[in-house]
């Protein structure tokens, strides 16, 4: 990221945290359903871990606002 211009360091952050917001919602729901019942209730902390992930989510922008950045920072459009 030292070496990148601003604009290219942005664009590089935006696509982490795309990818990230996506494999962190996928990593969650399938913790739930492996853990079966016990996934869903204070015992088991898989579900204090996906709320947790939705709300950086929505604080720091998910898949969509990131990837508008991107695209934007290609010169391919962006947010509409």
């Amino acid at each position: 990221m030292d070496a990148l211009e601003p604009a290219e360091a942005v664009a590089a952050a935006a696509s982490a945290k795309a990818y990230a917001s996506r494999a962190t919602m996928t990593v969650h729901e399938i913790a739930i359903q492996v853990h079966g019942g016990i996934g869903n209730t204070w015992e088991c902390l898989a579900h204090v871990f996906l709320r947790r992930a939705l709300l950086a989510s929505d604080v720091a922008g998910g898949v969509g606002p990131n990837l508008s950045r991107v695209l934007e920072h290609a010169g391919l459009g962006g947010a509409r």
